[in-house]
């Protein structure tokens, strides 16, 4: 949804628009597939346009941490799920 929308690239256009109407929040979805493509390896590049955009702008951001589903190698009722959310929910807040 987000290369449909295109928001990945125009999330500076879009908190501009949200401010200008007087939204000062939104809601991202964190895409943990990208994020943590290979078990235990973390990278943040995917969320720094958001972040980025969100200072400019003065946004309020509230990180949706798991909307868009998973990594490939986890399974949803594996016994690790959960260790592995918590795992990225964890590199997520120091991020």
């Amino acid at each position: 949804m987000v290369a449909a929308t295109q928001h990945d690239k125009l999330v500076g256009e879009d908190y501009k628009r949200i401010k200008e109407i007087g939204i000062l929040t939104a809601r991202e979805g964190l895409r943990w597939h990208l994020i943590e493509a290979k078990r235990g390896c973390y990278d943040f590049s995917s969320a720094m346009p958001f972040l980025n955009a969100a200072q400019e702008q003065g946004i309020q951001v509230i990180w949706d941490l798991l909307h868009f589903g998973w990594p490939d190698y986890l399974q949803v009722f594996d016994s690790g799920f959960v260790d592995s959310f918590g795992e990225f929910a964890s590199h997520a807040r120091e991020c």
